[in-house]
């Protein structure tokens, strides 16, 4: 068995409750809240792919964690998450942003939830709904390619979410 979180409920579960709690620590800046979730998802009878999933997680968020060194920035942030392949974390982050925008930024940040779908969408096997998101991300991106910032590197992005066929793009310098 797999991780699945499209196909199995306990899965489902873990994934949101890290997610949740990784958002959190974001704000908290410390991990502090996600040490809580892991320690009572621990406490029950997880398969190795659920414990393998926490553990690689962990590793990836202390990675960012360690990134954030002064008040997050909204789209430093998604980047930092998208490039280290945590769309789910990336669309979850970007969402409380999309509901209080307005407008053009509105769908700015409709369209980029959408591109970080399309990957979660990939990693599921799940090829023809990751296709529709990122159509429907391109449509916005592709006309509006002067109010996407910088950092989101609009061109790498746009000719990332064309084809699919290429691993998702990095944004951010290595260090």
């Amino acid at each position: 068995m797999v991780f699945s979180p499209f196909e199995n409920r306990l899965c489902r579960d873990v994934r949101n409750r890290l997610s949740a709690s990784f958002l959190s620590a974001i704000h908290a800046k410390h991990r502090g809240p996600v040490d809580e979730i892991v320690l009572t998802l621990k406490q029950k009878k997880l398969a190795p792919w659920h414990i393998d999933y926490i553990d690689n997680r962990l590793a990836r968020y202390q990675n960012i964690l360690s990134q954030l060194k002064s008040a997050p920035d909204i789209f430093t942030t998604a980047c930092l998450l998208w490039d280290q392949s945590l769309f789910f974390e990336c669309h979850e982050w970007l969402e409380p942003f999309w509901f209080q925008a307005k407008g053009s930024e509105k769908k700015l940040f409709q369209a980029l939830i959408r591109a970080a779908a399309t990957y979660v969408l990939l990693e599921a096997g799940q090829e023809s709904g990751a296709k529709k998101s990122a159509v429907k991300a391109l449509a916005f991106l592709s006309e509006n390619r002067a109010i996407i910032p910088p950092v989101f590197k609009s061109d790498l992005l746009i000719l990332a979410l064309s084809s699919l066929d290429a691993p998702p793009p990095k944004f951010m310098p290595p260090r």
